[in-house]
């Protein structure tokens, strides 16, 4: 309940900062419930944001313990094998991949960074991570 009354009171001082926007003779109260709606959106995708990461946060620790105990001798070969293949990467590919799995960053804030448009980015990550499972598969027979 706390959320929702936090929600309604943010909407409010939005509506408040936003007071310039209204267009007289329109519906106040529909405005207002406009600008809650999308305050309910952002939140709910900043949740499922913050539950995804909580959920590989927790899949990393399981692995790091388990690498630490020895238990997985066979992620050992794998990691070589992704070494291997990750040097084989040019290193403006490689950089994609560091945005995105070290930094965290979305292919919006990637284009930003790297002053390229968002499907440049998306369209090359594909196509890095395609490579690198082709490589990691060939090389799994080695």
């Amino acid at each position: 309940m706390q959320l929702v009354d936090e929600l309604a009171q943010e909407a409010f001082v939005v509506a408040y900062q936003r007071m310039d926007q209204f267009c007289l003779g329109t519906n106040f109260r529909s405005w207002v419930c406009g600008i809650a709606w999308q305050l309910l959106r952002r939140e709910k995708k900043r949740f499922r944001l913050d539950e995804s990461n909580r959920r590989k946060l927790i899949d990393r620790e399981s692995l790091l313990q388990n690498a630490e105990l020895g238990l997985y001798q066979e992620s050992d070969d794998q990691l070589d094998r992704l070494e291997r293949c990750l040097r084989r990467v040019p290193d403006e590919f490689r950089k994609l991949l560091y945005l995105k799995y070290h930094d965290g960053l979305t292919s919006d804030e990637m284009s930003v960074k790297l002053d390229q448009t968002p499907e440049w980015v998306r369209t090359n990550l594909y196509r890095t991570r395609k490579r690198l499972r082709v490589c990691m598969t060939s090389h799994a027979a080695d």
